[in-house]
């Protein structure tokens, strides 16, 4: 027989893909986000590692979620695709009602995808971010690869 305490823990969660949230909300300097492609509309591409998920994006670009207090965690693989060679520098930040929770530090093109995994639980918005590392926007096409936003089951973030 459940114990209603321990059934509380078995909360059912749901990964939802970055790429099906309403890209539309993303604002960016240069270019249009796209999905499953890199800003250039090539294939997901990082330190020679392809990916067949997420977004791409370029500097300075921002991402609000709203999650209404029901995300659990946001994981991806992050980095500047290889469409750039060795150029472009970006940090890729993670925020949870307007406070850092990850960063990357500053990439730059042909440096393998790190990765990102930041618990998100309590946050009523989730903002994820690309700068352009203090340098300008020259080349600072960034990815978020395999980007999954895990809420409770049902959760229906805008």
């Amino acid at each position: 027989m459940w114990h209603w305490a321990l059934m509380a823990f078995c909360v059912q969660s749901t990964a939802i893909p970055l790429q099906d949230l309403d890209l539309g909300a993303m604002v960016q300097e240069w270019g249009e986000p796209r999905r499953n492609r890199s800003v250039d509309g090539n294939p997901l591409s990082i330190g020679g590692a392809k990916f067949g998920t997420g977004v791409g994006t370029h500097a300075n670009s921002t991402l609000t979620v709203v999650v209404s207090g029901k995300a659990e965690r946001f994981r991806a693989k992050v980095g500047v695709d290889d469409e750039v060679g060795d150029r472009g520098s970006v940090e890729f930040l993670v925020l949870a009602d307007g406070k850092p929770v990850w960063r990357s530090g500053v990439m730059r093109g042909g440096q393998p995808a790190q990765s990102c995994d930041v618990p998100l639980q309590g946050a009523r918005t989730v903002e994820l971010r690309v700068s352009d590392a203090g340098d300008g926007i020259d080349h600072d096409h960034a990815n978020w690869a395999e980007a999954v936003l895990i809420v409770q089951a049902g959760a229906r973030p805008k």
